[in-house]
C-alpha cells in the first residue's frame, strides 16, 4: 500500500482468524459513512466473514464491491517454523 502511494493510517483493523469475529469486525468497517475500497484478510475463514457481513448490508459483491478469486496460498509449516 506504502508502495503505491495509498494511505493506511486509520484504516488498519485487527480481526480474529475466524469468520464469525470477521463478521462482527466487517458489520462495523463496512455500515460506515467511509466504506473502504478493498479489504485485505489473512485467512479465507475472515474473507467468509467479511463477505457475510457485506452481504447482510447489501453491498453489491462483486457489483459495487469487488471480490477477486480466492488467491489463498499454501505454506508449508516446516518453514513458517524457522
Amino acid at each position: 500500500m506504502e508502495e503505491a502511494g495509498i494511505p493506511t493510517e486509520g484504516r488498519l483493523f485487527e480481526a480474529p482468524y475466524n469468520r464469525y469475529d470477521a463478521y462482527r469486525v466487517g458489520l462495523g468497517i463496512l455500515s460506515g459513512p467511509d466504506r473502504p475500497p478493498a479489504v485485505f484478510c489473512s485467512t479465507d475463514d475472515q474473507a467468509i466473514g467479511i463477505l457475510r457481513a457485506a452481504r447482510e448490508l447489501r453491498i453489491d459483491v462483486p457489483g459495487s464491491w469487488r471480490s477477486p478469486g480466492s488467491t489463498t496460498s499454501r505454506r508449508r509449516r516446516s518453514r513458517t517454523r524457522r
